[in-house]
């Protein structure tokens, strides 16, 4: 009888304890749980109803561009072009466009909304040392401009066609006040980017200036 009693007693004290550290190990997780979702919603574009569009401008300046902007390309900017064209291919990324001196570059990813941009800025870190390359092997006066915006698209309806001239116009405008071989970046870009680049603030805009080295 006694046997029984003990056996009794201390099979309710080892459920009791299993009971008490499930809990503890619930509490923990709920607690994890939550930290990852607030750091996840701190550097990822709230969720809405569209998808995270990525654009990159680039703008090429010689000194004739720089007097007259409206003036036509020199005959190495087809040259050039085409070597831009095989970098953002092997970066998996689209060309969207070049006209004249500016060339443009999209980038999308459905499911996860930093990857697109964060391929998008080692693509401009990666265009903009190959163009002050081609201009030492070409002995040529040449700068490149860039300007890197994202923003949430609607994928559905008038608002998408607006809310696509708007991006590119924010784009476009952040390659023509960048300063001579910079990447501009828009306030939004930044913080979507992440810690993995190093990003500095010039006259308070964002400027990408590379990627963090490991520690």
């Amino acid at each position: 009888m006694n046997f029984t009693w003990e056996l009794a007693v201390a099979i309710s004290g080892l459920v009791a304890t299993v009971a008490g550290t499930t809990s503890w190990w619930k509490y923990r997780n709920s607690l994890r749980a939550a930290e990852e979702k607030k750091r996840l919603e701190q550097n990822s574009p709230k969720t809405r109803d569209g998808l995270l569009v990525s654009a990159l401008a680039l703008e090429i300046v010689t000194e004739d561009t720089q007097k007259n902007p409206t003036a036509k390309g020199p005959e190495w900017l087809y040259d050039l072009t085409k070597q831009l064209d095989q970098i953002v291919s092997d970066a998996k990324l689209k060309p969207a466009g070049a006209f004249q001196t500016t060339y443009m570059v999209v980038g999308t990813d459905e499911r996860v909304a930093q990857v697109s941009l964060q391929k998008l800025a080692r693509l401009a870190l990666d265009l903009k040392d190959h163009v002050m390359l081609f201009a030492t092997q070409r002995e040529l006066k040449v700068w490149a401009k860039f300007g890197v915006h994202a923003d949430i698209i609607p994928t559905i309806g008038l608002g998408s066609t607006v809310a696509l001239s708007e991006l590119w116009g924010q784009t476009l405008h952040l390659a023509d006040v960048a300063e001579s071989n910079e990447i501009e970046l828009s306030e939004q870009a930044a913080l979507w980017l992440g810690e993995e680049f190093d990003i500095k603030k010039m006259s308070g805009r964002p400027v990408l200036f590379g990627r963090k080295s490991a520690a």
